[in-house]
């Protein structure tokens, strides 16, 4: 049987695929960049996109479109979530490009 993330059935035996929920795909599983981990710690802690841009470099604007993006490819929507997933860090694969 398929998760019902993957697949669900309706009447008439079409397949609709449906995107993955947070219980159904481990967020360890998750490949992150070394940026989107620094990234990640640093929203955690608080800090402003402008704080962040000065630390890793680039500029507020830069950094807000990163954030917006790491928040969507871990389904985050909460501060509280955040600070969870930072937790949570040491257990992520890190992806290091092709090698």
């Amino acid at each position: 049987m398929l998760p019902r993330s993957i697949a669900s059935m309706n009447g008439r035996g079409r397949m609709t695929i449906v995107r993955p929920t947070r219980d159904d795909l481990a967020m360890s599983e998750i490949l992150l960049t070394p940026r989107e981990k620094k990234l990640l710690r640093r929203l955690a802690a608080g800090k402003t996109d402008r704080e962040i841009a000065a630390k890793l470099g680039g500029t507020a604007k830069q950094i807000a479109e990163q954030r917006v993006r790491l928040l969507g490819k871990l389904r985050i929507a909460s501060e509280a979530e955040i600070t969870a997933a930072a937790h949570r860090l040491p257990e992520w694969r890190t992806y290091r490009g092709i090698t």
